[in-house]
């Protein structure tokens, strides 16, 4: 008796467990959640269903027709099917993004989201009965669009619901990672240093105490191809109207296709081809015979300093094997997204007279002045610091400012998700010892 009884209790279990999880699941997706967008209930809807219809189908009773019918009838799933209704007129009746002085339905719910993380004060409260998006409240959502890396315009979009809606574990899990790789960088520096933070698409230069006095917005390696580098190195010299040496990748995805359909791109856009020693081939039509040597990689091909450079009118150089520097751009618009990984790599910054200027404040007679003077003087110049300057290109998707404000930002990366896996690896180890000795091993 006992052993036909037992995995029939088992079996009842687990079809009760499935039942309360798909139950809970339904009623997330009423309309009566924490700001959720339409999608989401897309999603929680028919998993809560399928949890139900499972639940029924592990243990049947004598009838599991009327079993599966009765599931399906209670109150959490008619709830479930209004939220389902609810989502899908909010998809096509709700208009996104939602700007200052619109309506918005769930006003309230934002609010005490707003508040509950910090970016509305408490004392801000939504007059009876107005459903209007307005006023303090819109404030409070600029300010968290700004703590998390979003466009502060203040419209209540999509991407801006989903990041209220992200659960505070993921954002716990943020600060351990950042608080890991604090662990693994210097914490004392021989000058002041120049510090980059991918996912935050910032540089910052420090003073001797280390606080920033010079913030400004830069550009990154694209997320899906050309990544920027996690290094360390030191800034050794910059040099104004300079070349750019097109790498070889570069060279064969982009440059000879576009000579092969037009034989005077180079002409066209400043290029030259060269020898490896500098040589000058041809800067005007390119012949088969070069454009051969170009695909066997024997040539390469370099863009004259000008205005048309894409490297502008500067480039600060830290030697390493990734052959990445900072450097200056033509394409200012870009500075204006929220989200700026355009580059092949190696980080363009929006101000760069104003870093120049930083860069060389121990260089004896580099004034402002002097500074610009270089910028206009169209000529060629190296000029070698006078100290190095240590150059941190860093990962982090959540940093504290000396104010107190917590800011996160988006793993664009990846670099997260494979932290987590690597630690949790290590700490789940049956060895203590080896898992410890694993972590430091990252540093």
């Amino acid at each position: 008796m006992t052993s036909v009884s037992k995995p029939k209790d088992e079996t009842r279990d687990a079809s009760q467990f499935l039942s309360r999880i798909g139950y809970a699941v339904l009623a997330l997706s009423a309309p009566t959640g924490v700001v959720l967008h339409p999608l989401a209930i897309f999603i929680l809807f028919p998993v809560g269903i399928v949890l139900i219809c499972l639940a029924a189908l592990i243990d049947p009773p004598p009838n599991a027709g009327d079993r599966l019918v009765g599931a399906l009838t209670t109150p959490a799933v008619l709830l479930g099917l209004a939220g389902l209704a609810w989502a899908t007129l909010s998809m096509f009746w709700t208009p996104f993004p939602i700007a200052a002085g619109q309506q918005y339905e769930a006003i309230g719910k934002l609010v005490r989201r707003l508040q509950f993380l910090g970016d509305l004060p408490p004392s801000v409260s939504v007059p009876q009965n107005s459903l209007e998006y307005s006023g303090a409240v819109a404030e409070g959502v600029k300010h968290f669009q700004l703590r998390h890396g979003l466009d502060a315009s203040g419209k209540l979009g999509p991407q801006t619901i989903t990041e209220l809606n992200r659960p505070m574990s993921d954002r716990v899990e943020q600060l351990r990672l950042m608080l890991e790789r604090f662990r693994w960088m210097p914490h004392s520096f021989a000058q002041p240093p120049i510090i980059v933070n991918i996912p935050e698409f910032v540089l910052r230069a420090y003073d001797s105490s280390l606080h920033p006095t010079l913030i400004m917005p830069v550009v990154v390696g694209r997320a899906m191809r050309t990544q920027t580098p996690v290094l360390e190195e030191e800034m050794k010299y910059l040099i104004f109207w300079p070349y750019w040496n097109v790498p070889p990748s570069i060279l064969r995805a982009e440059i000879v296709p576009k000579i092969t359909k037009d034989p005077e791109y180079l002409q066209k856009n400043n290029f030259e081809v060269t020898t490896y020693s500098g040589e000058v081939v041809t800067d005007s039509v390119v012949s088969e015979e070069v454009l051969a040597q170009l695909r066997a990689g024997q040539l390469m091909v370099r863009q004259k300093p000008g205005q048309k450079n894409a490297l502008g009118l500067i480039k600060f150089v830290f030697p390493n094997a990734d052959n990445i520097y900072l450097h200056s751009t033509p394409s200012q618009a870009l500075f204006d997204e929220s989200r700026r990984d355009f580059s092949h790599g190696c980080i363009r910054v929006e101000d760069p007279r104003a870093l120049a200027t930083w860069v060389l404040r121990n260089n004896p007679g580099w004034t402002r002045e002097r500074v610009e003077a270089a910028f206009q003087a169209q000529k060629q110049e190296q000029v070698n610091l006078a100290h190095e300057i240590p150059v941190l290109i860093l990962y982090g998707t959540a940093i504290a400012n000396e104010d107190g404000q917590v800011y996160f930002f988006e793993d664009i990366y990846g670099f997260d998700k494979a932290l987590t896996k690597l630690l949790d690896q290590a700490y789940a180890s049956k060895n203590g010892v080896a898992g410890r000795l694993f972590s430091y091993s990252l540093l």
